[in-house]
Protein backbone atom coordinates (compact mmCIF):
# COMPACT_ATOMS: atom_id res chain seq x y z
CA UNK A 1 0.00 0.00 0.00
CA UNK A 2 3.02 2.27 0.14
CA UNK A 3 4.11 4.71 -2.53
CA UNK A 4 5.61 2.76 -5.42
CA UNK A 5 8.20 4.73 -7.32
CA UNK A 6 7.41 3.57 -10.85
CA UNK A 7 5.17 0.51 -10.72
CA UNK A 8 1.79 2.03 -11.56
CA UNK A 9 2.69 3.40 -14.99
CA UNK A 10 5.23 2.48 -17.67
CA UNK A 11 8.77 3.61 -16.99
CA UNK A 12 9.69 6.01 -19.78
CA UNK A 13 13.17 6.33 -21.19
CA UNK A 14 14.71 8.68 -23.70
CA UNK A 15 17.14 6.71 -25.80
CA UNK A 16 20.31 7.78 -27.53
CA UNK A 17 20.08 9.91 -30.66
CA UNK A 18 20.51 7.18 -33.34
CA UNK A 19 17.19 5.62 -32.27
CA UNK A 20 15.47 8.89 -31.42
CA UNK A 21 12.73 8.68 -34.05
CA UNK A 22 11.84 5.05 -33.28
CA UNK A 23 11.27 5.68 -29.60
CA UNK A 24 7.77 5.15 -28.14
CA UNK A 25 7.35 6.39 -24.57
CA UNK A 26 3.75 5.56 -23.83
CA UNK A 27 0.31 5.15 -25.30
CA UNK A 28 -2.78 7.35 -25.09
CA UNK A 29 -4.57 6.81 -21.80
CA UNK A 30 -7.66 8.96 -22.34
CA UNK A 31 -8.35 12.64 -21.94
CA UNK A 32 -9.18 12.86 -18.22
CA UNK A 33 -6.81 15.23 -16.37
CA UNK A 34 -4.23 13.56 -14.14
CA UNK A 35 -0.88 14.29 -12.56
CA UNK A 36 2.15 12.23 -13.62
CA UNK A 37 4.38 11.50 -10.65
CA UNK A 38 6.20 8.38 -11.88
CA UNK A 39 9.81 8.23 -12.94
CA UNK A 40 10.67 9.45 -16.45
CA UNK A 41 14.14 8.55 -17.68
CA UNK A 42 16.03 11.23 -19.62
CA UNK A 43 19.05 9.22 -20.72
CA UNK A 44 20.85 10.44 -23.84
CA UNK A 45 19.34 13.88 -24.09
CA UNK A 46 22.66 15.69 -23.58
CA UNK A 47 23.92 14.33 -26.91
CA UNK A 48 20.98 15.61 -28.95
CA UNK A 49 21.65 18.66 -31.05
CA UNK A 50 18.98 21.33 -31.32
CA UNK A 51 18.65 20.47 -35.01
CA UNK A 52 17.98 16.81 -34.19
CA UNK A 53 15.46 17.71 -31.48
CA UNK A 54 13.62 20.11 -33.81
CA UNK A 55 13.40 17.44 -36.50
CA UNK A 56 12.11 14.89 -33.96
CA UNK A 57 9.46 17.32 -32.68
CA UNK A 58 8.26 18.17 -36.19
CA UNK A 59 7.99 14.48 -37.01
CA UNK A 60 6.13 13.65 -33.78
CA UNK A 61 3.67 16.49 -33.34
CA UNK A 62 1.34 15.34 -36.15
CA UNK A 63 -0.70 18.53 -36.15
CA UNK A 64 -0.75 18.99 -32.38
CA UNK A 65 -0.57 22.61 -31.24
CA UNK A 66 2.43 23.60 -29.14
CA UNK A 67 2.54 26.54 -26.73
CA UNK A 68 5.07 28.10 -24.39
CA UNK A 69 4.27 29.91 -21.17
CA UNK A 70 7.16 31.60 -19.41
CA UNK A 71 6.87 31.53 -15.65
CA UNK A 72 8.17 35.08 -15.40
CA UNK A 73 5.37 36.73 -17.46
CA UNK A 74 2.74 33.94 -17.66
CA UNK A 75 2.25 35.00 -21.28
CA UNK A 76 1.30 32.10 -23.54
CA UNK A 77 2.63 32.11 -27.10
CA UNK A 78 2.04 29.67 -29.90
CA UNK A 79 5.18 27.83 -30.94
CA UNK A 80 5.33 28.09 -34.71
CA UNK A 81 8.43 26.81 -36.48
CA UNK A 82 10.31 30.08 -36.03
CA UNK A 83 9.62 30.38 -32.29
CA UNK A 84 10.27 26.68 -31.81
CA UNK A 85 13.71 27.09 -33.36
CA UNK A 86 14.49 29.79 -30.79
CA UNK A 87 13.54 27.66 -27.81
CA UNK A 88 16.44 26.55 -25.54
CA UNK A 89 17.47 22.90 -25.55
CA UNK A 90 15.79 21.98 -22.19
CA UNK A 91 12.45 23.27 -23.49
CA UNK A 92 12.82 21.23 -26.67
CA UNK A 93 13.63 18.11 -24.66
CA UNK A 94 10.51 18.64 -22.52
CA UNK A 95 8.31 19.07 -25.62
CA UNK A 96 9.79 16.00 -27.25
CA UNK A 97 9.09 13.89 -24.17
CA UNK A 98 5.50 15.15 -24.03
CA UNK A 99 4.90 14.31 -27.69
CA UNK A 100 6.30 10.80 -27.40
CA UNK A 101 4.43 10.05 -24.18
CA UNK A 102 1.16 11.17 -25.82
CA UNK A 103 -0.84 11.16 -22.57
CA UNK A 104 -3.65 13.64 -23.03
CA UNK A 105 -4.82 15.31 -19.85
CA UNK A 106 -1.49 14.80 -18.09
CA UNK A 107 0.71 17.21 -16.20
CA UNK A 108 4.36 16.22 -15.94
CA UNK A 109 6.99 18.17 -13.97
CA UNK A 110 10.39 17.39 -15.48
CA UNK A 111 13.87 17.79 -14.03
CA UNK A 112 16.23 18.33 -16.95
CA UNK A 113 19.91 18.25 -15.93
CA UNK A 114 22.32 20.83 -17.27
CA UNK A 115 25.21 19.65 -19.40
CA UNK A 116 27.71 21.16 -16.95
CA UNK A 117 28.36 19.09 -13.80
CA UNK A 118 27.16 20.53 -10.49
CA UNK A 119 25.03 23.17 -12.22
CA UNK A 120 21.41 23.45 -11.07
CA UNK A 121 19.01 21.55 -13.33
CA UNK A 122 16.19 23.05 -15.36
CA UNK A 123 12.62 22.61 -14.14
CA UNK A 124 9.84 22.50 -16.72
CA UNK A 125 6.15 21.63 -16.56
CA UNK A 126 4.36 20.07 -19.50
CA UNK A 127 0.56 20.23 -19.74
CA UNK A 128 -0.93 17.95 -22.38
CA UNK A 129 -4.44 19.36 -22.47
CA UNK A 130 -7.46 17.14 -23.25
CA UNK A 131 -8.01 19.21 -26.44
CA UNK A 132 -4.52 18.07 -27.56
CA UNK A 133 -2.74 21.36 -26.88
CA UNK A 134 0.69 20.89 -25.36
CA UNK A 135 1.77 23.76 -23.12
CA UNK A 136 5.38 24.10 -21.99
CA UNK A 137 5.77 26.09 -18.75
CA UNK A 138 9.44 26.98 -18.53
CA UNK A 139 11.71 29.91 -17.74
CA UNK A 140 15.09 29.53 -19.51
CA UNK A 141 16.64 32.09 -17.13
CA UNK A 142 15.73 30.17 -13.98
CA UNK A 143 18.47 29.21 -11.53
CA UNK A 144 16.41 27.32 -9.00
CA UNK A 145 17.24 24.30 -6.89
CA UNK A 146 14.81 22.15 -4.92
CA UNK A 147 12.98 24.21 -2.32
CA UNK A 148 13.03 23.10 1.32
CA UNK A 149 11.15 24.20 4.40
CA UNK A 150 12.45 24.06 7.96
CA UNK A 151 10.99 22.80 11.22
CA UNK A 152 11.64 24.45 14.55
CA UNK A 153 13.54 22.46 17.17
CA UNK A 154 10.37 21.63 19.09
CA UNK A 155 8.88 19.87 16.07
CA UNK A 156 11.60 17.37 15.24
CA UNK A 157 10.17 14.10 13.88
CA UNK A 158 10.89 10.66 15.29
CA UNK A 159 13.49 9.48 12.76
CA UNK A 160 14.81 6.02 13.63
CA UNK A 161 17.78 4.22 12.08
CA UNK A 162 16.87 0.72 10.92
CA UNK A 163 19.31 -1.26 8.77
CA UNK A 164 20.15 2.06 7.12
CA UNK A 165 21.05 5.31 8.91
CA UNK A 166 19.35 8.58 8.05
CA UNK A 167 21.72 10.98 6.27
CA UNK A 168 21.66 14.71 6.99
CA UNK A 169 20.16 15.37 3.53
CA UNK A 170 17.43 12.78 4.06
CA UNK A 171 16.55 14.21 7.46
CA UNK A 172 16.28 17.65 5.86
CA UNK A 173 13.80 16.27 3.33
CA UNK A 174 11.77 14.66 6.12
CA UNK A 175 11.74 17.93 8.07
CA UNK A 176 10.69 19.84 4.95
CA UNK A 177 7.82 17.43 4.26
CA UNK A 178 6.53 17.80 7.82
CA UNK A 179 6.86 21.58 7.61
CA UNK A 180 4.30 21.52 4.79
CA UNK A 181 1.64 20.14 7.15
CA UNK A 182 -0.85 22.24 9.06
CA UNK A 183 -0.57 22.44 12.84
CA UNK A 184 -3.52 20.08 13.24
CA UNK A 185 -1.96 17.51 10.93
CA UNK A 186 1.37 17.67 12.76
CA UNK A 187 -0.33 17.17 16.12
CA UNK A 188 -2.25 14.22 14.75
CA UNK A 189 0.93 12.37 13.72
CA UNK A 190 3.21 13.72 16.46
CA UNK A 191 4.11 10.21 17.67
CA UNK A 192 4.50 8.68 14.20
CA UNK A 193 8.02 7.33 13.70
CA UNK A 194 9.95 7.15 10.42
CA UNK A 195 12.28 4.16 10.22
CA UNK A 196 15.06 4.07 7.61
CA UNK A 197 15.65 0.79 5.75
CA UNK A 198 17.60 -0.26 2.68
CA UNK A 199 15.08 -2.20 0.60
CA UNK A 200 11.40 -2.86 1.16
CA UNK A 201 9.51 -6.12 1.16
CA UNK A 202 8.59 -5.59 -2.49
CA UNK A 203 12.18 -5.05 -3.53
CA UNK A 204 13.76 -2.02 -5.13
CA UNK A 205 10.41 -0.59 -6.33
CA UNK A 206 9.18 -0.05 -2.78
CA UNK A 207 9.92 3.57 -1.81
CA UNK A 208 8.07 3.95 1.51
CA UNK A 209 5.37 2.13 3.44
CA UNK A 210 3.01 3.05 6.27
CA UNK A 211 2.71 0.12 8.69
CA UNK A 212 -0.18 0.01 11.16
CA UNK A 213 -0.57 -2.69 13.80
CA UNK A 214 -3.35 -1.70 16.14
CA UNK A 215 -2.12 1.03 18.45
CA UNK A 216 1.34 1.09 16.86
CA UNK A 217 2.21 2.60 13.49
CA UNK A 218 5.31 3.81 11.69
CA UNK A 219 6.56 4.66 8.22
CA UNK A 220 9.31 2.59 6.66
CA UNK A 221 11.49 4.65 4.33
CA UNK A 222 13.63 2.90 1.72
CA UNK A 223 16.59 3.80 -0.51
CA UNK A 224 14.40 4.10 -3.62
CA UNK A 225 12.71 7.20 -2.21
CA UNK A 226 15.98 9.13 -2.36
CA UNK A 227 17.08 8.53 -5.95
CA UNK A 228 20.35 10.23 -6.85
CA UNK A 229 19.28 11.97 -10.07
CA UNK A 230 15.53 12.57 -9.98
CA UNK A 231 13.77 13.02 -13.31
CA UNK A 232 10.54 14.54 -11.97
CA UNK A 233 9.63 17.08 -9.32
CA UNK A 234 6.38 18.39 -7.88
CA UNK A 235 5.11 21.91 -7.35
CA UNK A 236 5.79 25.04 -9.39
CA UNK A 237 8.84 25.22 -11.70
CA UNK A 238 9.80 28.41 -9.85
CA UNK A 239 9.67 26.59 -6.48
CA UNK A 240 10.29 22.89 -7.24
CA UNK A 241 9.83 20.28 -4.53
CA UNK A 242 11.53 16.89 -4.38
CA UNK A 243 9.40 13.84 -5.08
CA UNK A 244 10.94 12.35 -1.93
CA UNK A 245 8.82 14.84 0.02
CA UNK A 246 5.80 13.82 -2.01
CA UNK A 247 6.46 10.19 -1.09
CA UNK A 248 6.76 10.99 2.61
CA UNK A 249 3.55 13.04 2.51
CA UNK A 250 1.80 10.16 0.76
CA UNK A 251 2.59 7.87 3.70
CA UNK A 252 1.62 10.61 6.16
CA UNK A 253 -1.70 10.71 4.31
CA UNK A 254 -2.14 7.01 5.06
CA UNK A 255 -1.36 7.69 8.72
CA UNK A 256 -3.95 10.48 8.89
CA UNK A 257 -6.58 8.32 7.20
CA UNK A 258 -5.81 5.60 9.74
CA UNK A 259 -5.72 7.93 12.77
CA UNK A 260 -9.22 7.12 14.04
CA UNK A 261 -8.55 3.37 13.93
CA UNK A 262 -5.23 3.85 15.70
CA UNK A 263 -6.86 5.98 18.42
CA UNK A 264 -9.61 3.40 18.88
CA UNK A 265 -7.05 0.60 19.01
CA UNK A 266 -5.06 2.44 21.69
CA UNK A 267 -8.21 2.89 23.78
CA UNK A 268 -9.12 -0.77 23.30
CA UNK A 269 -5.61 -1.88 24.28
CA UNK A 270 -5.97 0.11 27.48
CA UNK A 271 -9.40 -1.40 28.10
CA UNK A 272 -7.99 -4.88 27.48
CA UNK A 273 -5.41 -4.38 30.24
CA UNK A 274 -8.12 -3.17 32.61
CA UNK A 275 -10.37 -6.11 31.76
CA UNK A 276 -7.55 -8.57 32.34
CA UNK A 277 -7.06 -7.12 35.84
CA UNK A 278 -10.82 -7.24 36.54
CA UNK A 279 -10.99 -10.82 35.29
CA UNK A 280 -8.20 -11.90 37.63
CA UNK A 281 -9.90 -10.14 40.53
CA UNK A 282 -13.27 -11.78 39.72
CA UNK A 283 -11.66 -15.21 39.50
CA UNK A 284 -9.84 -14.66 42.79
CA UNK A 285 -13.11 -13.57 44.46
CA UNK A 286 -14.89 -16.65 43.07
CA UNK A 287 -12.12 -18.97 44.33
CA UNK A 288 -12.26 -17.36 47.77
CA UNK A 289 -16.06 -17.75 47.91
CA UNK A 290 -15.86 -21.40 46.86
CA UNK A 291 -13.28 -22.12 49.56
CA UNK A 292 -15.61 -20.67 52.17
CA UNK A 293 -18.40 -22.88 50.83
CA UNK A 294 -16.16 -25.97 50.97
CA UNK A 295 -15.11 -25.08 54.53
CA UNK A 296 -18.76 -24.48 55.49
CA UNK A 297 -17.91 -21.03 56.73
CA UNK A 298 -20.72 -20.11 59.18
CA UNK A 299 -20.35 -16.41 58.37
CA UNK A 300 -21.43 -16.87 54.73
CA UNK A 301 -24.62 -15.02 53.86
CA UNK A 302 -26.90 -14.89 50.83
CA UNK A 303 -25.73 -11.32 50.31
CA UNK A 304 -22.19 -12.63 49.70
CA UNK A 305 -23.40 -14.86 46.86
CA UNK A 306 -25.46 -12.06 45.31
CA UNK A 307 -22.58 -9.62 45.57
CA UNK A 308 -20.21 -12.08 43.85
CA UNK A 309 -22.77 -12.85 41.15
CA UNK A 310 -23.22 -9.13 40.40
CA UNK A 311 -19.44 -8.67 40.31
CA UNK A 312 -18.91 -11.54 37.85
CA UNK A 313 -21.83 -10.39 35.72
CA UNK A 314 -20.43 -6.84 35.54
CA UNK A 315 -17.04 -8.09 34.38
CA UNK A 316 -18.68 -10.42 31.84
CA UNK A 317 -20.70 -7.54 30.40
CA UNK A 318 -17.58 -5.41 30.14
CA UNK A 319 -15.76 -8.22 28.31
CA UNK A 320 -18.71 -8.59 25.91
CA UNK A 321 -18.72 -4.84 25.22
CA UNK A 322 -14.98 -4.92 24.63
CA UNK A 323 -15.26 -7.83 22.17
CA UNK A 324 -18.03 -6.04 20.30
CA UNK A 325 -16.04 -2.80 20.11
CA UNK A 326 -12.92 -4.64 18.92
CA UNK A 327 -14.90 -6.42 16.18
CA UNK A 328 -16.52 -3.15 15.11
CA UNK A 329 -13.15 -1.38 14.97
CA UNK A 330 -11.78 -4.16 12.78
CA UNK A 331 -14.80 -3.96 10.48
CA UNK A 332 -14.50 -0.16 10.21
CA UNK A 333 -10.75 -0.10 9.73
CA UNK A 334 -10.70 0.18 5.93
CA UNK A 335 -13.17 3.05 5.86
CA UNK A 336 -13.26 5.14 9.04
CA UNK A 337 -14.37 8.77 9.36
CA UNK A 338 -11.57 10.31 7.27
CA UNK A 339 -12.00 8.11 4.20
CA UNK A 340 -15.77 8.18 4.55
CA UNK A 341 -15.89 11.99 4.63
CA UNK A 342 -13.40 12.19 1.74
CA UNK A 343 -15.48 9.79 -0.37
CA UNK A 344 -18.70 11.69 0.32
CA UNK A 345 -17.40 15.22 -0.19
CA UNK A 346 -15.30 14.49 -3.29
CA UNK A 347 -17.85 12.24 -5.01
CA UNK A 348 -17.49 12.47 -8.77
CA UNK A 349 -14.00 14.02 -8.61
CA UNK A 350 -11.26 12.42 -10.67
CA UNK A 351 -8.34 10.61 -9.01
CA UNK A 352 -5.43 13.05 -9.10
CA UNK A 353 -2.95 10.41 -10.37
CA UNK A 354 -3.18 7.04 -12.11
CA UNK A 355 -1.99 5.35 -8.93
CA UNK A 356 -4.83 6.97 -7.01
CA UNK A 357 -7.27 4.85 -9.00
CA UNK A 358 -6.17 1.67 -7.20
CA UNK A 359 -8.34 2.18 -4.12
CA UNK A 360 -10.01 4.76 -1.90
CA UNK A 361 -7.03 4.53 0.45
CA UNK A 362 -4.54 5.39 -2.31
CA UNK A 363 -6.88 8.01 -3.72
CA UNK A 364 -6.82 9.83 -0.38
CA UNK A 365 -3.05 9.50 0.14
CA UNK A 366 -2.22 10.70 -3.38
CA UNK A 367 -4.63 13.63 -3.11
CA UNK A 368 -3.20 14.60 0.29
CA UNK A 369 0.40 14.56 -0.96
CA UNK A 370 -0.40 16.56 -4.10
CA UNK A 371 -2.52 19.09 -2.21
CA UNK A 372 0.43 19.78 0.10
CA UNK A 373 3.01 20.07 -2.71
CA UNK A 374 1.17 21.22 -5.86
CA UNK A 375 -2.27 22.63 -5.02
CA UNK A 376 -2.53 24.23 -8.47
CA UNK A 377 -2.41 20.76 -10.05
CA UNK A 378 -5.16 19.51 -7.73
CA UNK A 379 -7.29 22.57 -8.56
CA UNK A 380 -6.90 21.80 -12.28
CA UNK A 381 -7.74 18.10 -11.95
CA UNK A 382 -10.22 17.93 -9.06
CA UNK A 383 -11.17 21.27 -7.46
CA UNK A 384 -13.48 19.58 -4.93
CA UNK A 385 -10.51 17.64 -3.61
CA UNK A 386 -8.46 20.79 -3.05
CA UNK A 387 -11.39 22.42 -1.22
CA UNK A 388 -11.64 19.32 0.99
CA UNK A 389 -8.07 19.73 2.22
CA UNK A 390 -8.03 23.53 2.31
CA UNK A 391 -11.03 23.48 4.66
CA UNK A 392 -9.41 20.77 6.83
CA UNK A 393 -12.30 18.34 6.36
CA UNK A 394 -9.96 15.41 6.92
CA UNK A 395 -9.41 16.56 10.52
CA UNK A 396 -13.11 16.86 11.38
CA UNK A 397 -14.29 14.34 13.99
CA UNK A 398 -10.67 13.59 14.90
CA UNK A 399 -9.12 14.60 18.20
CA UNK A 400 -5.56 15.72 17.42
CA UNK A 401 -2.54 15.22 19.59
CA UNK A 402 -3.03 11.55 20.46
Amino acid sequence: RGLIADRDAPTMAMCSIPSLFALLLGTPLGAEPFYERTKIELQGHQDASIKTLLAAIEKSKAGQRLYWRTTSTNRVVSLDSQRLAGLPRPGLIALYIALKRDQRGSEADLVIPRSRPKSPPHFATILHEPDDRIVLIYNPRQRHSFQHRHLTGARQPVAVDGDRAWSAKERALLHSALARLTEGERRLISNLSFVRHRVGEQGAHNAALHVSKGCRSHVRVFDTLFEGRPSVFTGDPEAPISMAEYGLLHEIGHAIANAAYKSTSCALDKEERIIERLRREANAATDAYNRRVDQKDPTLRQEDAERLRAHVQSVSQRIASYNQARAQAKADRHMGPVRSRFEQQTAGALPVTRYAGLSLDERFAEAFALARTDPAAVRRIAPKVLTFFQTQQHLKDLRTGR
